[in-house]
């Protein structure tokens, strides 16, 4: 005799949810428009199971569970509509048309963290009574189909995934800020104040590496509002306590036991790697400098194949480069320099090119290298090195702007496209760099006051 079928597997509640998470993993599975569509459909699948789960007397624990489904399906859908327009064509990217898709995402983003906020912890109730818990910390409800539970503080895996939505949230309001917005520098700091709070009420209740890892990355984040806003001591306070956070990290972390010790390597150097672009001084820069570039040839060194700390590091020692070409600081050392920026081009952007030819982070990275090289070995007196330079920078921006949907949004583009410019001014291709400048001021991405205050495009200054 065939076992009896428990009927709340055939509930209606339970087929709608599992359409919804079936339709979760087919999203996962897809890339672009594609996983959009299917994350659509989750999302209000997952919310029409909630709707049977009364008829259905399915128990409570499966509801948050299907709350939890609808906050990834929405932050996973907002998360791909940014990577969907950044992937436009250039005819089909317009400020407009990121303006409407930022906005949607943002707005989808805050659907997120509202859900993922509904998503609390059931524990055991500590006598029968139904009755409402009167200390505050957590309120009792009667369930029929489970033993008497509290609900408690928010889930730790709605916590991570909350502070993570809350993140990509405020950098979808810092892109579509306008002068006209009230404060949108207040609101983007209370949210990430939020997001800290979800990784530390998580990180309360589970010490996990990944965790750790999140925090540091808002922490970061939060100290670059910071700073962008004036407060720049506070933001390296946020700094400081982002670093401690991947440090903690790499401590709890074992290759053993299957973590990604190489990502949280990765995430720790470009995490210092993004503070150390707010130091106002060299003596500020190159402790935190050499700590990103130890970081991530601590990640490189696991070889499994992946071009982004490569990237990271082209970056950190170019960065150190110009710094060590200062004139006025007392780290000057053309020599150091050169041998930095050198270091970024074969350790960094050519390991990432050696892994993927065709890589357009580390394409874009070999130009940016080589505009610096050109600029210490002409401070330096060595012309040949500074015209080689040049050449080579030249080549890899055309070879990056030859597939501009895989640069970035809008304000990627024209940084390079701008960059390239400056370039073309260098070598004495004046007629291309007004060409490309005047395409950049008539779209509205560069106006002509910041072009006439560039020192490095002053031989074109009249020519637009």
């Amino acid at each position: 005799m065939a076992p009896k079928k428990d009927r709340k597997d055939d509930s209606p509640f339970e087929l709608k949810s599992k359409m919804a998470e079936d339709l979760q993993q087919r999203a996962e599975r897809r890339k672009g428009q594609e996983a959009l569509t299917y994350y659509e459909a989750a999302a209000t699948a997952f919310q029409e199971a909630i709707g049977l789960a009364d008829s259905s007397d399915a128990p409570f624990s499966r509801i948050l569970d299907c709350r939890f489904g609808i906050a990834e399906c929405l932050q996973s859908w907002a998360e791909g509509l940014l990577q969907v327009a950044a992937a436009l064509p250039d005819a089909e990217l317009t400020r407009r048309r990121e303006h409407e898709v930022t906005s949607k995402a943002g707005f989808l983003l805050m659907q997120s963290v509202q859900t993922y906020q509904t998503v609390r912890e059931l524990r055991p109730s500590p006598t029968p009574s139904t009755d409402t818990n009167t200390s505050g910390s957590s309120t009792q409800f009667p369930s029929t189909a489970e033993t008497s539970q509290v609900i408690g503080a928010m889930r730790v895996d709605a916590a991570v995934n909350c502070a993570n939505a809350l993140s990509s949230w405020v950098k979808a309001l810092n892109e579509t800020a306008t002068e006209s917005d009230s404060n949108p520098i207040s609101q983007s700091d209370t949210m990430m104040q939020l997001a800290e709070e979800c990784c530390n009420q998580a990180i309360a209740r589970e010490e996990d590496a990944s965790t750790y890892s999140n925090l540091g990355d808002i922490l970061i984040q939060h100290g670059e509002l910071m700073c962008k806003a004036g407060t720049v001591s506070q933001g390296f306070e946020k700094f400081t306590k982002a670093r401690e956070a991947y440090a903690k990290a790499c401590e709890l972390s074992s290759t053993d036991q299957g973590d990604d010790l190489p990502g949280l390597l990765l995430n720790w150097g470009a995490g210092v790697l993004t503070a150390a672009e707010h130091a106002e001084t060299v003596e500020e820069a190159l402790p935190l400098l050499d700590e990103s570039i130890t970081r991530l040839r601590e990640s490189i060194s696991f070889d499994r194949g992946d071009p982004m700390p490569h990237n990271a590091l082209g970056e950190a020692l170019v960065a150190k480069a110009e710094w060590l070409s200062k004139l006025e600081t007392p780290a000057f050392d053309l020599t150091a320099a050169l041998s930095a920026v050198k270091d970024a081009l074969e350790e960094g952007y050519n390991g990432a090119l050696r892994i993927n030819a065709n890589q357009p982070d580390a394409i874009v990275g070999v130009a940016e290298a080589q505009t610096q090289q050109a600029k210490i070995a002409q401070a330096a007196g060595s012309a040949d090195l500074a015209a080689a330079s040049w050449t080579a920078a030249i080549a890899a921006y055309m070879k990056a702007l030859a597939t501009p949907e895989a640069l970035g949004n809008l304000s990627e583009r024209c940084n390079i496209r701008y960059n390239f410019s400056c370039c073309l001014v260098k070598c004495g291709r004046l007629p291309e760099a007004v060409h490309l400048l005047s395409q950049l001021i008539a779209a509205g991405l560069v106006s002509a006051a910041d072009v006439a205050q560039d020192p490095d495009l002053e031989p074109i200054r009249g020519m637009l």
